[in-house]
């Protein structure tokens, strides 16, 4: 009977435990359907950032290939009208999409996915020393709401961080072929798609979680910016 009462005591205790820490399995994200207006604004929110992403990426490497050419004056032109005009674009959209997500988590109606930066998957100096500095930060962090707002806050504050670094790279003066400034700011490029791309992610994470009165409110709140970006804001109508 002794060891029958230790077995009821310890089961009670993982459950009460799982139950704090916010791993109950009752439900989670993954087991929720996309009805058609989440899957909607999920498409509208994917789309916009992958066409901001590809007219970011096609700037760039013309950039690039004039300054390849023997064209620095005009690589130059292309890299501050062009593409700095739309990085800085897209990375306001990101904010306002990540600033959302902070706001309506707290309305979740399950446990949150969350998920890790891993600094080795990222090329650029800045974003290796930042996310080493959070990597083991987020192991102390156990219920699911909590860790999902501080990896949201980890990407807002890492796009902040980033864009800060492609524009200071930009000094006044024309660089040299070989300054290496090419290089520097395609490996912001490369870190600038994964955090564009775990932004998505983050949308995808709350969007499923959201009852339908806080996610109409979080709709309102992200569409208008997606109605003025670079796709035909006609697709964004009915999200």
């Amino acid at each position: 009977m002794v060891w029958a009462e230790s077995i009821g005591v310890l089961a009670a205790v993982g459950l009460i435990t799982r139950r704090l820490l916010g791993l109950s399995g009752a439900r989670s994200y993954w087991d929720l359907p996309l009805t058609d207006a989440r899957g909607r604004l999920i498409r509208a929110v994917t789309l916009e950032l992958e066409a901001q992403s590809a007219v970011l990426a096609v700037s760039l490497n013309e950039a690039m290939e004039e300054s390849d050419s023997g064209e620095p004056e005009l690589a130059w032109s292309t890299l501050h009208l062009v593409t700095t005009a739309q990085w800085v674009r897209q990375a306001d959209t990101l904010a306002l999409l990540l600033r959302a997500v902070i706001r309506h988590s707290p309305l979740a109606r399950v446990s949150l996915p969350a998920r890790t930066l891993i600094p080795e998957f990222f090329k650029s100096d800045a974003m290796r020393g930042y996310l080493a500095l959070h990597d083991s930060t987020d192991q102390f962090v156990f219920r699911s709401k909590p860790r999902f707002n501080l990896h949201v806050r980890t990407l807002d504050e890492a796009l902040a961080r980033l864009t800060s670094d492609f524009l200071e790279a930009q000094p006044g003066p024309l660089p040299s072929p070989d300054s290496g400034l090419w290089m520097h700011l395609d490996d912001n490029f490369h870190d600038f798609d994964l955090l564009s791309k775990e932004t998505v992610l983050a949308v995808r994470g709350v969007v499923g979680c959201l009852p339908a009165a806080a996610l109409e409110s979080f709709a309102a709140e992200i569409l208008p910016a997606l109605r003025r970006g670079v796709r035909s804001c006609d697709e964004y109508r009915d999200a």
